[in-house]
Parts: C-alpha cells; sequence; structure tokens
C-alpha cells in the first residue's frame, strides 16, 4: 500500500465579508485533508456507502462503538450512532446528496445532548496510474468545538483507513 497523508488543516473560507450592504460576518471553517491509496476507486466508494464498512474505518475521538443503518446507495439517509460503552455520545445522520464514482456529496447531520450541526461533506476520488487519491473536504462549521470534533475524526479515520484499504 502506498500513502500520502496531508495534515487537516484550519481553512476560512475568508476572513470576513465586507460592503457597504452587509455587515461583518465570519465564514465556516472547514476540514481539508488527502491521501493517496493503492485502492481502486470503486472500492473506496464502497468504503463509504456501505454501511457496515464505515463502521470499520470510521474513528470518532470520543466513541468506542459505531452502528451504522441505512442504505445511501438507494437514498436513505445513513444514520451512525455513536457510543461511548452504553452511553449515547452522538447521533450523525449522512443525506447523500450525490453518489457518482468519482464524487459523494452528504448533508452532514450531528446530534449531541445539547446541540445539532449541519455540515457539508464532500469526498473525492481520482484515479492516478494505480492509485486513487482520495480528498475530503469537509465545511460549514461556524462552532470552533465543532471544527475541532471532525478535523479529530478525519485525521483518525484516514489513519485507519490506511492500515484496512490494502
Amino acid at each position: 500500500m502506498s500513502a500520502q497523508v496531508q495534515t487537516p488543516i484550519l481553512i476560512p473560507a475568508a476572513q470576513f465579508h465586507r460592503s457597504e450592504h452587509e455587515h461583518e460576518r465570519p465564514q465556516a471553517l472547514s476540514v481539508r485533508t488527502s491521501v493517496t491509496l493503492s485502492a481502486a476507486p470503486s472500492r473506496l466508494l464502497n468504503a463509504f456507502t456501505i454501511p457496515e464498512y464505515i463502521e470499520t474505518w470510521l474513528t470518532p475521538p470520543d466513541a468506542d462503538e459505531i452502528n451504522c443503518s441505512g442504505n445511501p446507495e438507494i437514498g436513505e439517509t445513513l444514520s451512525i450512532e455513536l457510543r461511548c460503552g452504553v452511553q449515547p455520545v452522538r447521533n450523525i445522520f449522512a443525506d447523500y446528496r450525490n453518489i457518482s464514482p468519482q464524487d459523494i456529496h452528504i448533508r452532514w447531520y450531528v446530534r449531541s445532548r445539547t446541540s445539532l450541526y449541519v455540515s457539508q461533506l464532500r469526498i473525492s476520488l481520482r484515479f492516478t496510474r494505480a492509485d486513487t487519491l482520495l480528498r475530503i473536504r469537509h465545511t460549514g462549521f461556524a462552532n470552533p468545538n465543532e471544527w475541532n470534533w471532525h478535523q479529530e475524526l478525519w485525521r483518525l479515520s484516514v489513519a485507519k483507513m490506511q492500515i484496512l484499504i490494502r
């Protein structure tokens, strides 16, 4: 397996919009990461759309058990329950807006005991010679705590995917 990892980074879309007709407002935070894997794009597409596969590589920073249900391939929302011991920590609902062999667009809802956050997840799969370049862009975090949690989620998950996909 060949792998090349970029560290997820904070990317503000812009610091502030300023015009005579707009109020100053901060832009959303983003997580971006990419990795080159020695796997066919179709194999990676399965890793992102089949609940049993997602359970094997998704690695949240505050949960030790993951249960996925739903079938994104037929338009069902993917439900991801994160648990720490017997306690539910968070629920994620992934509404797959578009699934193609090269791109997946997901509206990502994260619900904890006290809040609900909605963001956008874009996954790109590009075949390069014998490898596939996987790019993840997760945008729409207005809350730095949620951004930090997702940055750690994608860092851990991509690392685990590298180990599993050979």
